[in-house]
Protein backbone atom coordinates (compact mmCIF):
# COMPACT_ATOMS: atom_id res chain seq x y z
CA UNK A 1 0.00 0.00 0.00
CA UNK A 2 2.79 2.43 0.83
CA UNK A 3 4.45 1.74 -2.51
CA UNK A 4 1.22 2.46 -4.34
CA UNK A 5 0.77 5.77 -2.51
CA UNK A 6 4.34 6.81 -3.23
CA UNK A 7 3.86 6.00 -6.91
CA UNK A 8 0.78 8.19 -6.97
CA UNK A 9 2.77 11.18 -5.74
CA UNK A 10 4.68 11.11 -9.02
CA UNK A 11 1.73 10.31 -11.27
CA UNK A 12 -0.60 13.16 -12.20
CA UNK A 13 -3.27 11.22 -14.06
CA UNK A 14 -6.90 12.08 -14.77
CA UNK A 15 -9.59 9.83 -13.34
CA UNK A 16 -11.61 8.03 -16.01
CA UNK A 17 -14.66 8.54 -13.78
CA UNK A 18 -14.07 11.89 -12.09
CA UNK A 19 -14.89 12.33 -8.42
CA UNK A 20 -17.35 15.25 -8.15
CA UNK A 21 -15.86 18.05 -6.02
CA UNK A 22 -19.23 18.75 -4.42
CA UNK A 23 -19.32 15.16 -3.11
CA UNK A 24 -16.15 15.65 -1.01
CA UNK A 25 -16.77 15.59 2.75
CA UNK A 26 -14.83 15.38 6.04
CA UNK A 27 -14.59 12.04 7.83
CA UNK A 28 -12.48 10.36 10.48
CA UNK A 29 -9.84 8.07 8.96
CA UNK A 30 -8.11 5.47 11.12
CA UNK A 31 -4.37 5.53 10.53
CA UNK A 32 -3.57 2.93 13.20
CA UNK A 33 -5.60 1.10 15.79
CA UNK A 34 -5.05 4.00 18.20
CA UNK A 35 -4.71 7.02 15.92
CA UNK A 36 -7.36 8.71 13.76
CA UNK A 37 -7.34 11.92 11.72
CA UNK A 38 -10.02 13.98 9.97
CA UNK A 39 -9.50 13.96 6.21
CA UNK A 40 -11.42 15.06 3.12
CA UNK A 41 -13.03 12.02 1.52
CA UNK A 42 -13.88 11.80 -2.17
CA UNK A 43 -17.04 9.97 -3.18
CA UNK A 44 -18.20 8.65 -6.52
CA UNK A 45 -20.86 6.27 -7.76
CA UNK A 46 -20.17 4.33 -10.92
CA UNK A 47 -19.15 1.03 -12.47
CA UNK A 48 -15.90 -0.16 -10.92
CA UNK A 49 -14.00 -3.44 -10.96
CA UNK A 50 -13.48 -5.02 -7.53
CA UNK A 51 -12.67 -8.32 -5.85
CA UNK A 52 -12.67 -9.88 -2.40
CA UNK A 53 -9.57 -11.77 -1.25
CA UNK A 54 -10.64 -14.22 1.44
CA UNK A 55 -7.07 -15.48 2.00
CA UNK A 56 -5.67 -12.02 2.78
CA UNK A 57 -8.94 -10.79 4.30
CA UNK A 58 -9.11 -7.68 2.14
CA UNK A 59 -11.19 -6.03 -0.56
CA UNK A 60 -9.60 -4.65 -3.72
CA UNK A 61 -10.88 -1.88 -5.97
CA UNK A 62 -9.57 -0.82 -9.38
CA UNK A 63 -9.74 2.92 -10.07
CA UNK A 64 -9.08 3.62 -13.76
CA UNK A 65 -7.28 6.66 -15.15
CA UNK A 66 -7.52 8.00 -18.68
CA UNK A 67 -5.05 6.19 -20.94
CA UNK A 68 -5.40 2.52 -19.93
CA UNK A 69 -3.76 3.03 -16.51
CA UNK A 70 -5.35 2.20 -13.18
CA UNK A 71 -4.70 2.19 -9.45
CA UNK A 72 -5.48 -0.81 -7.27
CA UNK A 73 -6.61 -0.01 -3.74
CA UNK A 74 -6.42 -2.91 -1.26
CA UNK A 75 -8.27 -2.41 2.03
CA UNK A 76 -7.91 -4.95 4.83
CA UNK A 77 -11.18 -5.91 6.51
CA UNK A 78 -9.51 -5.36 9.90
CA UNK A 79 -7.13 -2.50 10.58
CA UNK A 80 -4.72 -4.96 12.17
CA UNK A 81 -4.56 -6.78 8.80
CA UNK A 82 -2.57 -4.05 7.03
CA UNK A 83 0.80 -5.41 8.14
CA UNK A 84 0.01 -8.92 6.85
CA UNK A 85 -1.29 -7.48 3.59
CA UNK A 86 1.92 -5.50 3.09
CA UNK A 87 4.04 -8.60 3.76
CA UNK A 88 2.06 -10.98 1.55
CA UNK A 89 1.39 -8.84 -1.53
CA UNK A 90 3.14 -10.12 -4.65
CA UNK A 91 2.71 -10.18 -8.42
CA UNK A 92 0.88 -13.50 -8.03
CA UNK A 93 -1.54 -11.97 -5.53
CA UNK A 94 -2.19 -8.94 -7.76
CA UNK A 95 -2.81 -11.22 -10.76
CA UNK A 96 -5.27 -13.25 -8.65
CA UNK A 97 -7.10 -10.05 -7.67
CA UNK A 98 -7.37 -8.90 -11.27
CA UNK A 99 -8.62 -12.27 -12.53
CA UNK A 100 -11.31 -12.38 -9.80
CA UNK A 101 -12.63 -8.84 -10.33
CA UNK A 102 -16.24 -8.18 -11.23
CA UNK A 103 -17.70 -4.99 -12.66
CA UNK A 104 -20.79 -3.51 -11.10
CA UNK A 105 -22.17 -0.24 -9.77
CA UNK A 106 -20.49 0.75 -6.51
CA UNK A 107 -20.22 3.81 -4.30
CA UNK A 108 -16.53 4.52 -3.67
CA UNK A 109 -15.21 6.54 -0.72
CA UNK A 110 -11.46 7.22 -0.56
CA UNK A 111 -9.28 9.86 1.08
CA UNK A 112 -8.67 12.81 -1.23
CA UNK A 113 -5.36 12.45 -3.03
Amino acid sequence: MVLMLLNYLYFKGTWEQKFPKDATYQQTFRVTEKHSVRVPMMQNKGSFMAAADHQLQCDVLQLPYVGNVSMLVAVPRKLSGMRALEQDISATVVNRWISNMTNRTRVVHIPQI
